[in-house]
């Protein structure tokens, strides 16, 4: 009998001690940036046609067709880190007229015109919106999709470019 309780107390433990090992786990997974379409580390080099003469980092890439509260999520993320100081957002614009989204949003400075889907090509049609994190020779180091990233990946996200000694400014 007592060999019996022995043997229920040892499974009882390793039972115990599984769940939290699996919690454990699965914090970990969530702390790791997911790069779902395989993003991160590739170049954009058809930027440059698009952008000249403009120092940047990063980039708010938008369609005209995107919904709208996406869009303008995009646009709250961008004005977030401009205001960081530390990081001009280049916004660019696929397909379409992006005045309704500009004035919806308030957003005076200039958009890109990416009227050929350049970006969205060599990227095998990304989806959009998105905010990519970029470093001096092109190479995405990060991204988020506004109308999929939580809050704290936002954050994050922010965090990580306005901290980055790698993402330095694109001449």
């Amino acid at each position: 009998m007592i060999q019996n309780r022995i043997i229920y107390i040892f499974f009882l433990v390793l039972i115990i001690q599984s769940c939290s090992n699996r919690n454990c786990n699965k914090s970990n997974l969530n702390t790791q940036k997911s790069d779902v379409y395989r993003l991160i580390g590739k170049q954009v080099k058809s930027i440059d046609s698009i952008v000249a003469n403009r120092t940047y980092r990063t980039v708010f890439l938008f369609n005209y067709y995107d919904c709208s509260s996406c869009v303008d999520s995009g646009f709250s993320i961008s004005k977030k880190i401009n205001l960081c100081g530390k990081n001009n957002v280049v916004i660019i614009s696929t397909m379409g007229n992006p005045m309704s989204s500009q004035q919806r949003n308030e957003y005076y400075d200039y958009i890109y015109i990416d009227s050929e889907d350049l970006i969205r090509k060599e990227l095998k049609y990304i989806p959009t919106p998105i905010i990519l994190s970029l470093d001096s020779t092109r190479n995405i180091l990060d991204y988020i999709l506004p109308n999929v990233s939580d809050s704290n990946e936002i954050d994050l996200f922010i965090k990580h470019i306005s901290n980055n000694p790698l993402a330095e400014l694109i001449h």
